[in-house]
């Protein structure tokens, strides 16, 4: 356990150490992770279709961290990508 101090709120409260996983592939899957998309659904296809190879649904694993939705124009259309990914 660690003990953290946010600056501009004065309150220390401690905070569960993170949990990590492992993920077993096969050699030929890739894990690609992604953060903070905040809403930018077409940022986040044409980052998906930017890849080399592109992502590819079934063979590769995709892992997003951050936020999600906010501040972009496409909250709704974010989370549909991440749940059928």
């Amino acid at each position: 356990m660690c003990i953290y101090t946010n600056i501009h709120h004065p309150v220390t409260y401690s905070m569960q150490p993170p949990i990590h996983r492992s993920l077993k592939t096969n050699g030929k899957r890739r894990v690609i992770v992604v953060g903070d998309v905040h809403g930018c659904l077409d940022e986040l296809k044409a980052l998906l279709l930017g890849l080399s190879p592109p992502y590819e649904q079934g063979n590769d694993v995709l892992i997003f961290v951050g936020d999600l939705v906010g501040k972009g124009p496409d909250s709704c259309g974010v989370v549909s990508v991440v749940i059928i990914s």
